[in-house]
């Protein structure tokens, strides 16, 4: 039966359907119309989708289902529906609206569509098409509700009426389009990221990487495809039913990555002295597949004191071969210095290597003190030997023994965040602030940053804050702190030496005063810990700042004024000095870079008379070494305490220096003169 629609001369297309009863008239990629009947008039499956359910009805102006073959005009807009898969797995697309037919759930029997395709079951009971959704296990049957007004095609699993299956005739659906590859296929210097396209509406893409031919069955494309690596693709397309494939194509990328290569795998290390020499390596460099000239450039601390040459390479054609590369130091200051020499070329993986050299500096020597002159009873004048190359010195003169009070620790607690500020106001700091960063060795609890100073302890509970390990050995060791109230509670605050409690300090509890403590300490230990915490008894809180340990420390007492430098002569005149102390005096030469190690020291007794008789000879340490002065050819020996002789040597003249891996106390014989020293 052929209908043909027409007006203003305009004749519509029509299409031949067929009613179909056997599952042999399945076939995938061809087209067919879902039919369900109310009274003498068919309506036709879609699947526009309104508010995520499908619009299920199209009126076709027909006699009855049974007609013999259906006609349908184009006009009327029938919704054909496009069979994918295989018996079993069979798919049901929409073109028009680009979706997947699917069963919504277990316990809605509206029908919408979708992108991923849902397998469907189809079998026959007579000529009414049995279809059912593997999406649920109930309300999984295709059927049509003829007692809904508009009625609609549902999902139910049992009930309503049947539905039928008419196939498009006398029209062949062609291959889809063959993909297309998105950068071209070709060489390429870095990894590429491919794109695959069909023009085919709602194709799907099926590629291999491992030289096979690709079907339905091989890699689905969903995304770019990353090629780091010479590959081939090659791909096919289907349409949405996953029928009438295309072609297969291929694309081969060539992936020629740019390297650099180094041949030496360390470079060893130079020497030289700073301001009269240098040292120089050399390394050979290559590369292939260059896009990019090769840099070369120096970084980190010490790049200074290194340079290379050259530091561009030209690419060429993109291969480099031999290239010869050297590094110079040229150090500026003495000492070790390390840098990274970095070669690097775009897309190519960067080289290093470490450099090292270690520099001599130019020293000066230590001036040679000699005996005080103009000795009076409040003052003499110092004076050493010139040494070359000084333009000054510096003159330190002090008294010996007797102890000074240093302070050996110290803690402004400035180092504690906690996430939180305050001010000594009483407003309290959430107790949930338990985590906090402190300086390194800090331990402790319930710690809180106050007002750029260290709250301990909270409502809830206790804090303790326990300093890291310090030398508390020795006499006179004293801690001193501040500390204020931070709560109206009555607060205790206790302090332990090594776990062990030694003081109690009250604590003003106002929360504006804060409280100078100070606390003797005994029973020290090379490694002992101080530890603050709350008193058992209280639940307030306190606020600690300016943390400082002290104790004695034998050690020199510099006189007013010392050390006097930018001396240029080779003497220097002192007044205002007590004959009842023993001086002593010590001279350092200087230029514009450089600093030599102290002299020998000179004692001077201001006595009513000024003499001193000198027996002992001018020795002293200084860097591993014993110092003394001597004439040419003069004996020297050197004895350990136990009286085991160390060295036996003659003198130059002048200033003599001996490096010794021995240590503690010496004696050095110079001639006739000895001298005790502490190495």
């Amino acid at each position: 039966m052929v209908l043909l629609v027409g007006s203003m001369n305009t004749w519509a297309q029509v299409k031949t359907y067929k009613l179909i009863n056997s599952v042999t008239e399945l076939e995938a990629g061809a087209k067919y119309l879902i039919i369900g009947q109310k009274s003498s008039v068919a309506y036709a499956l879609g699947l526009q989708n309104t508010n995520n359910r499908a619009s299920l009805t199209v009126i076709i102006a027909s006699d009855l289902i049974s007609v013999e073959p259906a006609t349908v005009s184009t006009d009327t807009k029938p919704f054909e529906i496009t069979l994918g898969g295989t018996a079993g797995t069979w798919t049901l697309y929409d073109g028009v609206n680009n979706g997947y037919l699917y069963a919504a759930s277990t316990t809605s029997n509206y029908l919408r569509n979708q992108t991923t395709a849902t397998n469907w079951t189809i079998t026959f009971s007579g000529n009414a098409a049995v279809m059912t959704s593997s999406a649920s296990a109930s309300r999984n049957i295709l059927r049509f509700n003829d007692t809904n007004n508009p009625p609609l095609f549902s999902c139910y699993s049992s009930g309503q009426t049947d539905v039928y299956l008419y196939k498009l005739q006398g029209s062949s659906t062609p291959p889809a389009a063959a993909p297309t590859f998105t950068p071209a296929p070709g060489t390429y210097y870095s990894a590429q990221s491919v794109s695959l396209a069909s023009t085919t509406t709602g194709a799907k893409i099926y590629y291999t990487t491992d030289g096979t031919a690709p079907t339905s069955a091989s890699t689905l494309y969903t995304a770019p495809i990353a090629v780091a690596a010479t590959t081939t693709i090659k791909a096919i397309a289907y349409d949405a039913s996953d029928a009438n494939p295309s072609a297969v194509v291929s694309a081969e990328y060539i992936i020629a990555t740019p390297t650099i290569t180094v041949t030496e795998t360390t470079i060893p290390a130079m020497t030289a002295a700073v301001g009269e020499t240098t040292d120089t390596r050399t390394i050979t460099v290559g590369g292939n597949n260059l896009t990019n000239d090769i840099l070369l450039a120096i970084t980190g601390t010490d790049a200074a004191q290194f340079s290379v040459s050259p530091a561009t390479i030209a690419k060429g054609t993109g291969t480099v071969t031999d290239q010869t590369v050297t590094i110079t130091y040229t150090p500026t200051t003495g000492g070790t210095h390390t840098a990274t020499l970095e070669i690097t070329s775009t897309d190519a993986v960067s080289v290093t290597r470490t450099l090292s050299g270690t520099a001599t500096a130019p020293t000066l020597d230590a001036p040679v003190a000699t005996d005080e002159t103009g000795v009076s009873q409040t003052g003499f004048t110092a004076n050493w030997n010139a040494v070359a190359g000084a333009t000054e010195y510096m003159l330190d003169v002090y008294t010996n023994g007797g102890t000074v009070s240093t302070p050996v620790f110290s803690e402004n607690f400035n180092g504690f965040t906690a996430g939180s500020t305050g001010t000594p106001d009483g407003a309290d700091v959430s107790a949930s602030l338990n985590t906090y960063t402190q300086t390194p060795g800090w331990t402790g609890s319930k710690v809180y940053q106050a007002g750029g100073n260290v709250k301990l302890g909270s409502s809830s509970g206790l804090g303790t804050l326990t300093s890291p390990a310090m030398d508390l050995t020795g006499t006179n060791v004293k801690l001193n702190f501040s500390v204020l109230g931070w709560l109206n509670d009555a607060t205790t605050m206790v302090v332990k030496l090594d776990g062990v409690q030694i003081a109690t300090p009250t604590i003003v509890n106002d929360q504006t005063t804060w409280t100078p403590v100070s606390l003797t300490i005994t029973g020290g230990t090379a490694s002992s810990k101080i530890t603050f915490e709350g008193a058992a008894a209280s639940k307030g809180r306190f606020m600690l700042n300016d943390l400082v340990i002290s104790k004695d420390v034998s050690g020199k007492a510099p006189i007013a004024g010392s050390p006097f430098t930018g001396i240029t002569t080779n003497s220097f005149e002192l007044t205002g000095l007590n004959n009842a102390n023993t001086y002593y005096y010590t001279v350092t030469a200087k230029n514009a870079t450089l600093t030599s190690i102290p002299s020998n020291e000179i004692e001077v007794a201001l006595t009513l008379t000024g003499l001193k008789t000198v027996t002992d000879a001018r020795a002293w340490t200084a860097n591993g070494k014993v110092l003394f002065t001597a004439a040419a050819g003069e004996l020297v020996e050197i004895y350990n305490a136990t009286g085991q002789k160390l060295v036996s040597s003659t003198a130059v003249d002048g200033l003599n220096q001996i490096s010794l891996t021995a240590r503690g106390v010496l004696v050095v014989k110079v001639a006739n003169r000895i001298a005790k020293v502490v190495l």
